[in-house]
């Protein structure tokens, strides 16, 4: 069974740390990224506001029957102190079990903690979500409020090279291919071509649908983000 760990950005506005309890993600365990003391830079009384928002998402958590609650304070305006805290809580979590999946909420917090939330993301395989303000945006049902984004993974796009690169541009360019379409295209031989295809559906960046005696290959998600950086890094 999967076990959902939630990674928040806490900031003196509680809201965007719940509305996850009224949507139907599975949470089993939510981190909350409280600010450490920063008194002198923000004054006493908003670090005052920022702990009780904390006492307050937590205790609002719990009673929505999430079991587990943990405060993990980091440096708000330090961008590596928001990675480094995601990327312990991500160590830690794996080595308690295997089957665990993360969800990072970057609504709140700073500017700096949302910008290093996004890329510890990447990092450690999570899924992101944004949770939209109401008052800016109408009548939103609980599902509405939330929006997910989900980040490539990429395998390292600078090996990808010779007639793998070919294929996956190939694949690009023309959204679906059979196996008969893409050897037509490449003209590699049946155990050559799926040699590469057998590669690049190991990296994610293509799938495969049987339709018939024939194999059709499409570009994933990740495959149009390398195809880019390929594309991209041909012209410079």
């Amino acid at each position: 069974m999967v076990y959902h760990v939630h990674i928040c950005n806490m900031g003196k506005n509680v809201n965007p740390s719940v509305a996850v309890t009224r949507s139907n993600l599975p949470i089993d365990k939510v981190y909350l990224l409280g600010s450490k003391d920063i008194r002198s830079r923000v004054g006493e009384q908003h670090y005052i506001e920022l702990k009780e928002a904390e006492k307050k998402a937590m205790q609002i958590l719990k009673n929505s029957g999430v079991e587990e609650v943990i405060v993990k304070e980091v440096e708000s305006w330090d961008f590596e102190s928001t990675i480094d805290a995601i990327l312990d809580i991500a160590s830690l979590e794996r080595r308690l079990r295997d089957d665990v999946t993360f969800h990072i909420n970057f609504t709140s917090g700073t500017h700096i903690m949302s910008g290093a939330a996004c890329c510890a993301a990447f990092y450690i395989g999570a899924d992101l979500y944004y949770v939209m303000n109401k008052g800016d945006h109408g009548n939103l049902t609980a599902e509405e409020e939330l929006k997910m984004f989900t980040i490539p993974s990429l395998p390292d796009v600078s090996k990808i090279k010779g007639f793998t690169k070919e294929t996956l541009l190939v694949i690009e360019r023309n959204r679906r291919l059979s196996n008969k379409e893409l050897r037509a295209i490449t003209d590699l031989s049946p155990s050559k071509q799926g040699y590469h295809t057998g590669l690049l559906n190991s990296m994610g960046l293509i799938t495969s649908e049987r339709i018939g005696i024939e194999v059709v290959w499409s570009i994933t998600y990740s495959g149009n983000i390398a195809s880019r950086i390929l594309m991209r890094s041909a012209t410079q």
